[in-house]
């Protein structure tokens, strides 16, 4: 049935199963094949944003999110981001009513509800991480480099054996491949759990 439709068939080396999957999710995104429809479905995102209403009190409520929105948090289900803000509530002693829940779930002062979420801000502020970590290459000449900024996969590219990337630029500036998606995203984290990789810190 396929081969009626195959004009061209091509290939690429990657170096190990870990980019082989990263490109072919970027790939996919690219090139919209008939046939890959469960990459191929829109993505929705959904945001946990933060606005400052009349009374001067800090507000937060989920929203989907768009190319022009920039979320505190990012999640890719409605159910995470509200599992989320009953998370936060909890933790930052947050007036639930405040964060678009049932106001039983909790009752605190104004001061100490907006406190909490200057809290949880900067926390998430002091969680975000840029590193690399390093992967088989295409030979034996090079290494594979997979780049992550602030939580969320980049790209990746290759390099010399043993050179070492030493700042923010000089890697984005290496990167040869990459589309950030859910996916890929899973992707990087689970091989990440799995295998334990040096991260370096860019």
């Amino acid at each position: 049935f396929f081969h009626t439709e195959i004009a061209k068939i091509q290939f690429e080396l990657s170096g190990c199963e870990l980019l082989a999957a990263l490109r072919e999710d970027e790939l996919i995104k690219k090139h919209w094949p008939k046939y890959n429809k469960a990459q191929k479905k829109p993505q929705k995102q959904f945001g946990i944003f933060e606005y400052l209403d009349q009374n001067n009190v800090s507000r937060l409520g989920i929203q989907k999110c768009t190319a022009l929105t920039k979320p505190i948090e990012k999640f890719y289900s409605e159910w995470a981001a509200r599992n989320r803000l009953i998370e936060l509530v909890k933790e930052f002693d947050l007036i639930s009513k405040y964060c678009g829940l049932p106001e039983f779930i909790n009752s605190s002062a104004v001061e100490i509800h907006n406190k909490g979420i200057e809290n949880w801000k900067e926390k998430l502020s002091n969680e975000e991480q840029s590193f690399l970590f390093k992967c088989q290459g295409r030979n034996r000449e090079e290494d594979a480099f997979v780049f992550v900024e602030s939580n969320l996969y980049k790209g990746f590219g290759y390099v010399s054996k043993n050179r070492e990337i030493k700042n923010n630029t000089e890697v984005k500036n290496l990167i040869e491949f990459g589309v950030s998606s859910s996916l890929s995203n899973s992707i990087v984290s689970a091989f990440i759990a799995k295998n334990n990789p040096e991260l370096i810190e860019i």
